[in-house]
């Protein structure tokens, strides 16, 4: 094969059909006589091409003009800016990158939390998550509404201090090499959930019954067991602090009893507070015979027939007919001033009914039917009638 992808017997075939083209028959090497079809059409192209072709006028005509255009110089107009494509595909394509790279990392952020919200529920103080564990239980009271529910779920993370605490001990039997550090922070924290407790369920019991108290004493003591259980195992440092959180149990109780005692008076607690939320009443315990209990706070009213402490004494009154003229006490420098009050309705006695002032009897209105009309006049609608007059 040739050069060029020809063919070398279609070269040869080529250079014998120029050569025979170039030759004569009065050339010292014929032409081809087999190529003598090809040959005659050649030949008749070269008359037709002499007998067209144009004279020597027109072509000097023709040179004459084409010189005259190559004499003229050409401007050649500015190129004209191509407008180069908006840069669309390279945007979004880096948006759609950014877009998946976002979504990748949000997915991995929700990944990583959630095994760390997993792995978090059995930190125990000192470990690398256990302030997510706080976290998570912080959050979980914020998501809590009521009272009584926050206040159980309190107790219910104090109550697993004490397992963390038990767990630490149960990990470090040696006290020589007991975390005292973790041991506080448990203490600490049991001791903050035990009193937000308290706080929240004496403050409901106050006005909803008392079976929170019950349960909060019943609490309270089944923990100091607990406390009193494990403290031996602990470091001194530890041990001086689990006796502070068995006070603080104990003071919870005897909170618990205190309002217990006065469930069945008006008066249940002083209106105070501390630490541990309301305190319980110091008076004495006012009740009615034969009334059930009131969950009421300081400030209730009793009823009628209850002996209770005046504080405020009332001025001094002198009854006159139906009414009550009352005079103020005297002040230094402002003379005494009288007004008239409404008379003093005695309370009702029990048993007895009220006796009801007569209610005075005003006399029948009469009304006589039919009213009179004033007289009213009505003009002649047509020239031939009479005028009206209604009412006379």
């Amino acid at each position: 094969m040739a050069s060029g992808g020809t063919p070398w017997w279609r070269q040869r075939q080529r250079e014998r059909f120029a050569r025979a083209v170039d030759s004569s028959p009065q050339d010292s090497q014929p032409y081809d006589p087999k190529l003598a079809g090809e040959l005659a059409v050649v030949v008749m192209l070269g008359h037709t091409a002499a007998a067209t072709a144009p004279d020597g006028a027109a072509r000097d005509r023709m040179r004459a003009k084409v010189l005259a255009q190559l004499a003229v110089p050409q401007v050649r107009p500015s190129p004209v800016p191509r407008a180069l494509p908006a840069p669309r595909g390279r945007v979004t394509g880096t948006r759609g990158r950014l877009v998946i790279a976002l979504g990748a990392a949000f997915c991995l952020v929700l990944a990583l939390s959630g095994m760390t919200l997993l792995l978090s529920r059995n930190a125990l103080p000192g470990d690398p998550l256990y302030a997510v564990r706080r976290t998570v239980e912080s959050a979980t009271l914020g998501l809590t509404s009521g009272g009584d529910a926050k206040g159980h779920k309190h107790l219910e993370f104090a109550a697993d201090r004490i397992g963390d605490i038990e767990t630490l001990a149960g990990r470090y039997p040696d006290l020589a090499n007991s975390p005292v550090g973790d041991y506080l922070t448990a203490f600490a924290d049991f001791d903050s959930d035990t009193s937000a407790g308290t706080v929240d369920l004496t403050g409901y019991a106050t006005g909803n019954g008392p079976a929170d108290l019950t349960v909060l004493r019943t609490w309270a003591a089944q923990q100091a067991t607990r406390i009193g259980l494990v403290a031996p195992h602990l470091p001194t440092l530890a041990r001086t602090r689990a006796a502070q959180s068995r006070a603080l149990l104990d003071r919870v109780s005897r909170r618990a009893d205190a309002l217990l005692a006065r469930d069945s008076c008006y008066t249940i607690t002083s209106g105070a507070t501390d630490d541990l939320g309301v305190l319980p009443a110091t008076g004495p315990c006012d009740q009615a015979p034969g009334s059930p209990p009131r969950h009421l706070g300081a400030t209730s009213t009793p009823p009628v027939g209850a002996t209770l402490p005046v504080q405020v004494p009332a001025p001094p009154q002198t009854r006159s007919g139906g009414a009550t003229a009352v005079t103020s006490p005297p002040v230094a420098g402002v003379p005494p001033t009288t007004f008239a009050a409404p008379p003093v309705v005695p309370p009702p006695v029990v048993g007895v009914p009220p006796v009801l002032p007569p209610v005075p009897i005003t006399p029948p209105i009469t009304i006589t039917l039919p009213l009179p009309l004033p007289p009213l006049d009505i003009p002649a609608l047509l020239p031939n009638l009479p005028a009206l007059r209604i009412g006379d």
